[in-house]
């Protein structure tokens, strides 16, 4: 009788601790699902912290090129020829500036539409996370720099026309510069119109691209300030939070932006 009751004692205890094993598994399987599906989360709402911070950028970049726009045309009232291409040149890296940020919001556009699908394939559509905050209008807006750089190529080429000028462009218009990928500085002045154009076409396709695969029970921007009380479990309050002070930004940059272009700050 001792035998058995030793083998029964034995095997209950096998047994609980054999359960307690598992659920021990089972609660960090839980905990890493959890983890993951807070780190995607997570990484949602950062590409929109991001794009709010890189959208922001945009109106000094404006101004800056603008600002070397006037020197330039005072530099070329005075026949102030080498100071004349160095405000261009600067102008120009501005504008480059201003390009590569729109790629960078078409690299943040992108993959918070990835990252808001793999959501909704992996864990469903029914818990809110905020939208990308720069929208179509907002994206649209940034025409202003395509503005800026056709009334630059306007004066390079009233400049090109004068003898003296063109002498100092010759000595200087294949000279090494980093311009939103061109090589050199004629290179820039060919194409920025037509780059600047580019990259907003590629941003409006991502923009729009990110609203019709997202349409699901996803915020609007300006909703976002309920984001905080809605995900407390996932301890993300502190960056919700933050993105529902900064979207408000967005609306005001777009509003900059406007009417910058408006009243066209660089036009003689």
């Amino acid at each position: 009788m001792i035998p058995l009751i030793r083998y029964l004692v034995a095997r209950d205890k096998a047994a609980i601790a054999e359960r307690e094993r598992q659920e021990a598994a089972q609660r960090r399987q839980a905990e890493l699902a959890q983890a993951a599906k807070e780190g995607l989360a997570q990484q949602i709402e950062s590409a929109c912290l991001s794009a709010v911070r890189t959208f922001e950028a945009l109106p000094a970049l404006v101004d800056d090129a603008s600002t070397r726009l006037d020197d330039a045309r005072v530099h070329y009232s005075n026949g102030a020829f080498s100071p004349f291409w160095s405000a261009i040149e600067t102008a120009y890296e501005s504008l480059g500036a201003y390009a590569d940020t729109l790629s960078r919001l078409q690299g943040l556009a992108r993959d918070h539409r990835w990252n808001v699908k793999a959501y909704d394939i992996t864990y469903g559509s029914d818990d809110t996370l905020p939208s990308f905050p720069v929208d179509l209008d907002a994206a649209n807006a940034t025409a202003v720099g395509q503005d800026l750089a056709k009334a630059l190529s306007e004066l390079v080429y009233e400049a090109q026309r004068q003898p003296t000028f063109a002498t100092i462009w010759e000595q200087r218009r294949t000279t090494t510069v980093l311009i939103a990928g061109f090589k050199n500085l004629e290179r820039a002045v060919q194409g920025m119109t037509m780059e600047l154009d580019s990259r907003l076409r590629d941003l409006s396709t991502a923009v729009t691209a990110g609203a019709a695969a997202t349409s699901r029970s996803i915020s609007d921007a300006a909703t976002t300030a309920s984001l905080a009380a809605a995900n407390q479990s996932r301890q993300l309050s502190d960056q919700s939070r933050q993105l529902s002070d900064m979207v408000g930004g967005v609306n005001k940059t777009v509003a900059l932006l406007k009417e910058q272009r408006d009243r066209a700050i660089w036009v003689q």
